[in-house]
């Protein structure tokens, strides 16, 4: 039992080189590593885009909530309301 911590050492460490050596020796390995690379940098851009949407999103969640303009100007912009008091005017071509 005292050698199966030393024996779990040294067979990651035997992993880890033959890893090594199939990504340095390996014509694709280099090329594979370099395309996984590019992809995680594309993902975390991705990410950090979707993240300031997700604040963005927050954030006028939060103007809709508590300013009464915000919820008029919502109304009447996406929903086409108008005043109780206010005149609609349409001029044709």
């Amino acid at each position: 039992m005292r050698y199966a911590r030393p024996l779990l050492i040294a067979l990651l460490l035997a992993v880890s080189a033959a890893l090594l050596l199939h990504t340095l020796f390996d014509p694709e390995g280099w090329t594979s590593r370099a395309k996984a690379r590019d992809d995680l940098e594309a993902v975390r851009e991705e990410n950090d885009r979707l993240q300031h949407r997700a604040t963005s999103l927050r954030q006028e969640i939060r103007a809709l909530r508590q300013r009464r303009e915000v919820q008029e100007r919502v109304i009447r912009d996406e929903l086409g309301f108008v005043g109780a008091d206010e005149v609609i005017i349409e001029m044709g071509r």
